[in-house]
């Protein structure tokens, strides 16, 4: 029993820091984007919403679409967040953040990763 409480935990983390690898990092904006300019976005967009401020929170907002567990490779992510950020504009979910247009996906993105990467 206390080998369990002492691993759940920590496999829990494992699994929270794998997905959040994943969703932490725009695909088209972090390769137009070096890490200060997407701080400074995640900062911009955090004072907008401040109650997007935890990354459990962020990721859960940016996976509330996605279809589950077995779709969790990078292939599959990279494809999510593409549609995903499609919708978003197709749906003007658009923010205005440090003078970038971005959807609203791309920019909880940059805030993850803001809360992520210190």
């Amino acid at each position: 029993m206390a080998a369990a409480v002492m691993i759940i935990p920590w496999l829990d983390s494992c699994r929270n820091q794998s997905i959040v690898a994943g969703l932490d990092r725009p695909d088209f904006i972090s390769h137009a984007l070096d890490r200060t300019m997407m701080t400074n976005i995640g900062k911009a967009y955090l004072k907008s919403f401040p109650d997007e401020n935890t990354p459990n929170g962020l990721s859960d907002l940016l996976m509330k679409n996605h279809p589950g567990k077995d779709q969790m490779d990078p292939d599959s992510l990279k494809t999510y967040f593409k549609q995903e950020i499609a919708s978003d504009f197709l749906n003007e979910r658009m923010v205005v953040v440090s003078g970038w247009v971005l959807s609203r996906t791309e920019a909880r993105q940059c805030t993850l990763f803001t809360l992520t990467h210190p």
